[in-house]
């Protein structure tokens, strides 16, 4: 469970419960669909991967400090390392934390905001009223992986 979060703005870190936690990564995720609906692609870029590194964040393992708690990018560059997930989440995990070409473009085709809301349900499931255990690195994936 969360137990702190670090306000990018202030340096300052704030207790949080999971209830507020989700609902900042959804506030996040709204972001960056407002965003993209702007043409503004690259916050909603940003925006995705701060979401997906949120929730990610809350699922670390030993004890963590609360500023690295809210680390999104290195939260994700953890995931990418976790061989018991599948290849698709790691890869999801990888792509928001690939940086643009020199022309401004990701190297690849799949949608950042897919790649986040992929993270996230791994996190919280299907249903994200309900806190994830640690059985998420259990072996246990979310409910489409193993429907494939």
């Amino acid at each position: 469970m969360p137990d702190g979060w670090k306000d990018e703005t202030s340096g300052k870190v704030t207790p949080v419960s999971v209830e507020q936690l989700k609902a900042r990564i959804r506030r996040e995720m709204e972001l960056a669909h407002t965003s993209r609906s702007e043409g503004r692609e690259g916050r909603a870029r940003v925006c995705a991967r701060r979401a997906a590194g949120w929730a990610v964040s809350s699922i670390l393992p030993g004890d963590p400090s609360p500023s690295e708690r809210g680390n999104a990018y290195e939260a994700l560059r953890w995931l990418q390392q976790q061989e018991i997930l599948s290849e698709s989440v790691r890869d999801a995990a990888a792509r928001l934390t690939t940086r643009l070409t020199t022309e401004h473009r990701l190297p690849f085709d799949e949608d950042p905001l897919q790649d986040a809301e992929r993270v996230i349900e791994l996190v919280f499931r299907e249903d994200w009223r309900e806190f994830p255990a640690m059985d998420v690195l259990d072996g246990k994936e979310d409910a489409a992986e193993r429907d494939e």
